[in-house]
Protein backbone atom coordinates (compact mmCIF):
# COMPACT_ATOMS: atom_id res chain seq x y z
CA UNK A 1 0.00 0.00 0.00
CA UNK A 2 1.34 3.15 -0.94
CA UNK A 3 0.83 5.97 1.89
CA UNK A 4 1.46 8.96 -0.09
CA UNK A 5 -1.94 8.13 -2.30
CA UNK A 6 -5.02 9.34 -0.38
CA UNK A 7 -9.13 9.12 -1.61
CA UNK A 8 -10.61 12.57 -1.06
CA UNK A 9 -14.50 13.25 -1.40
CA UNK A 10 -16.58 17.01 -1.43
CA UNK A 11 -19.93 16.59 -2.56
CA UNK A 12 -20.27 12.95 -3.41
CA UNK A 13 -17.16 13.17 -5.57
CA UNK A 14 -13.67 11.94 -4.78
CA UNK A 15 -10.29 12.26 -6.23
CA UNK A 16 -7.08 10.15 -5.48
CA UNK A 17 -4.48 12.79 -4.33
CA UNK A 18 -0.62 11.82 -4.21
CA UNK A 19 0.99 13.46 -1.41
CA UNK A 20 4.73 12.33 -1.80
CA UNK A 21 5.78 16.18 -1.97
CA UNK A 22 3.83 17.22 1.36
CA UNK A 23 4.41 13.76 3.71
CA UNK A 24 3.91 16.36 6.41
CA UNK A 25 0.37 16.66 6.20
CA UNK A 26 -1.05 14.78 9.18
CA UNK A 27 -4.28 12.97 7.40
CA UNK A 28 -7.16 12.19 9.42
CA UNK A 29 -10.53 10.77 8.42
CA UNK A 30 -13.64 13.34 8.41
CA UNK A 31 -10.71 16.57 8.47
CA UNK A 32 -11.20 19.11 5.74
CA UNK A 33 -8.21 19.71 3.41
CA UNK A 34 -7.19 22.36 0.34
CA UNK A 35 -4.95 21.10 -1.93
CA UNK A 36 -2.78 22.94 -5.00
CA UNK A 37 -0.86 20.75 -7.64
CA UNK A 38 -0.94 19.82 -10.83
CA UNK A 39 -3.31 16.65 -12.44
CA UNK A 40 -1.48 13.77 -13.31
CA UNK A 41 -2.87 10.64 -15.09
CA UNK A 42 -3.07 8.10 -12.12
CA UNK A 43 -0.28 4.93 -11.70
CA UNK A 44 -2.57 2.44 -10.04
CA UNK A 45 -0.48 1.63 -6.82
CA UNK A 46 -1.34 0.10 -4.17
CA UNK A 47 -4.68 2.40 -3.08
CA UNK A 48 -5.99 0.28 0.01
CA UNK A 49 -9.53 0.81 -0.14
CA UNK A 50 -9.80 -0.12 3.67
CA UNK A 51 -9.55 2.90 6.29
CA UNK A 52 -7.10 3.97 7.47
CA UNK A 53 -8.44 3.05 11.42
CA UNK A 54 -10.24 0.08 12.03
CA UNK A 55 -13.43 1.16 12.93
CA UNK A 56 -14.10 4.19 10.62
CA UNK A 57 -15.76 7.47 13.14
CA UNK A 58 -18.13 8.29 9.56
CA UNK A 59 -20.39 5.60 8.61
CA UNK A 60 -19.43 4.65 4.70
CA UNK A 61 -22.25 5.51 2.63
CA UNK A 62 -24.60 2.71 1.17
CA UNK A 63 -24.22 3.97 -2.62
CA UNK A 64 -20.54 4.05 -3.47
CA UNK A 65 -19.92 8.18 -4.07
CA UNK A 66 -19.06 9.30 -7.85
CA UNK A 67 -15.34 8.79 -9.27
CA UNK A 68 -13.60 12.16 -10.20
CA UNK A 69 -11.93 11.00 -13.58
CA UNK A 70 -10.67 7.62 -11.95
CA UNK A 71 -7.74 7.64 -14.16
CA UNK A 72 -6.62 10.75 -13.24
CA UNK A 73 -5.02 11.97 -10.30
CA UNK A 74 -3.99 15.60 -7.97
CA UNK A 75 -0.05 15.47 -6.94
CA UNK A 76 -0.38 17.76 -4.00
CA UNK A 77 2.18 20.63 -3.60
CA UNK A 78 0.95 22.79 -1.28
CA UNK A 79 -1.46 21.21 1.00
CA UNK A 80 -3.20 22.37 4.58
CA UNK A 81 -5.76 21.72 6.67
CA UNK A 82 -8.87 23.47 6.77
CA UNK A 83 -11.38 22.00 9.37
CA UNK A 84 -13.87 24.50 10.72
CA UNK A 85 -13.84 26.49 7.36
CA UNK A 86 -17.61 27.72 6.50
CA UNK A 87 -18.30 25.49 3.18
CA UNK A 88 -21.45 26.97 2.46
CA UNK A 89 -19.96 30.54 2.96
CA UNK A 90 -16.39 29.07 0.64
CA UNK A 91 -18.85 27.54 -2.28
CA UNK A 92 -20.66 31.11 -2.72
CA UNK A 93 -17.25 32.91 -2.40
CA UNK A 94 -15.81 30.24 -4.99
CA UNK A 95 -19.26 30.92 -7.39
CA UNK A 96 -19.30 34.64 -7.00
CA UNK A 97 -15.47 34.68 -8.62
CA UNK A 98 -16.38 32.14 -11.35
CA UNK A 99 -18.57 34.37 -12.35
CA UNK A 100 -16.23 37.79 -12.14
CA UNK A 101 -13.71 35.22 -14.12
CA UNK A 102 -15.79 34.79 -16.80
CA UNK A 103 -16.78 38.30 -17.03
CA UNK A 104 -13.09 39.21 -17.59
CA UNK A 105 -12.42 36.75 -19.98
CA UNK A 106 -15.82 37.83 -21.98
CA UNK A 107 -14.19 41.07 -21.78
CA UNK A 108 -11.57 40.29 -22.99
CA UNK A 109 -12.34 38.65 -25.92
CA UNK A 110 -14.84 41.20 -26.76
CA UNK A 111 -11.41 43.39 -26.66
CA UNK A 112 -9.67 41.01 -29.10
CA UNK A 113 -7.32 39.35 -26.24
CA UNK A 114 -7.74 36.32 -24.90
CA UNK A 115 -7.19 36.09 -20.98
CA UNK A 116 -7.34 32.51 -19.38
CA UNK A 117 -9.38 32.18 -16.35
CA UNK A 118 -7.24 30.38 -13.54
CA UNK A 119 -8.87 27.14 -12.56
CA UNK A 120 -10.19 26.90 -8.99
CA UNK A 121 -10.76 23.91 -6.77
CA UNK A 122 -12.96 23.23 -3.44
CA UNK A 123 -11.63 21.61 -0.68
CA UNK A 124 -12.40 18.26 -0.57
CA UNK A 125 -12.90 16.21 2.85
CA UNK A 126 -10.88 13.22 3.75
Amino acid sequence: MDRNLVRVEHKGVQLVVDRELVPELQVQRGSLFQFIGEVTQFQARALSRSPPHPTPPHPIPAHPPRCLQPQLQLRARVARIVDGLDLELYDEALQVRRAFEEEMAAAAAAAGGAAAAPDTAAPMQQ
